[in-house]
């Protein structure tokens, strides 16, 4: 486990806010790795909401940014923690 400082577009690029509703395959930020659990996999999206006491996607991004906890963060790809126990993780792919 890693706690580490990203830089922003690690996070969310401009245009990822018009992403929503289209099939993602490979996220390479974090705002698109939620996007396709929302989307997607609508259970896992509920436990997402529920491990980082969330209401929406906006809410979980900002959770990540201020505490980003990741598994290995030398990895292709890096798993980020949702909730500091990591019992919830996603995906975010090396652009």
């Amino acid at each position: 486990m890693y706690k580490l400082n990203f830089p922003d577009k690690f996070y969310q690029h401009p245009g990822d806010k018009y992403l929503d509703g289209k099939v993602l395959e490979h996220p390479i930020t974090v705002y698109q790795a939620l996007l396709i659990e929302k989307n997607q996999f609508p259970e896992n999206w509920k436990r997402i909401l529920k491990e980082s006491d969330s209401k929406n996607l906006e809410e979980v991004l900002n959770l990540i940014q201020r505490k980003t906890i990741c598994t290995d963060y030398s990895s292709n790809p890096v798993e980020i923690w949702i909730g500091e126990q990591g019992n919830v993780r996603i995906a975010v792919y090396d652009g």
